[in-house]
């Protein structure tokens, strides 16, 4: 979720930045994207004036990795909801933590999940209430024993009819 909200916060920013040009450029090679990602890292390390270019320049990097990560996570929250980090497969987290994944194949996938796995997206929709009340507000406000209950019988539905 940090990364999530990392993306997200990073993005509004940039979006806001755009609506109002702040100030000039801070020379060349500087972009606004690199004036906000700085003053970001500043906001969370107070250190950061006293900081020399190579440990500033490892906090820049770490950020942009980071970043990438909550836009692919991002991701597989807009298309299948916040259950979908709940309860995505190993190979989906590879899939998000693979580079040589693109996101326009990354968002294939969730649209094939989407359009192709309608058992998937039933669980999914079945554990919404409480993926939304745990990721979203941050506590559980749902029925979330009635929750599991619902999937604990549709598990066993699938099972009879797979018998």
């Amino acid at each position: 979720m940090a990364l999530i909200r990392l993306y997200q916060e990073y993005e509004k920013i940039c979006e806001s930045g755009k609506k109002h040009k702040r100030r000039p450029s801070l020379g060349v090679g500087r972009s606004d994207a690199s004036r906000i990602i700085d003053e970001i890292l500043q906001s969370h390390h107070r250190d950061w004036d006293m900081l020399d270019d190579r440990k500033r320049s490892a906090l820049r990097a770490s950020f942009h990795e980071r970043k990438r990560y909550g836009k692919r996570w991002s991701l597989v929250v807009d298309g299948l909801g916040y259950g979908g980090i709940l309860l995505c497969s190993q190979r989906m987290v590879n899939m998000i933590h693979n580079s040589s994944v693109t996101l326009k194949t990354l968002d294939a996938v969730i649209k094939d999940i989407r359009s192709y796995h309608p058992d998937v997206m039933h669980i999914l929709d079945m554990v919404k209430p409480l993926a939304d009340d745990l990721l979203g507000r941050g506590r559980i406000s749902c029925d979330a024993s009635g929750i599991l209950r619902k999937i604990q019988e549709y598990q066993d539905a699938d099972r009879k009819s797979h018998a």
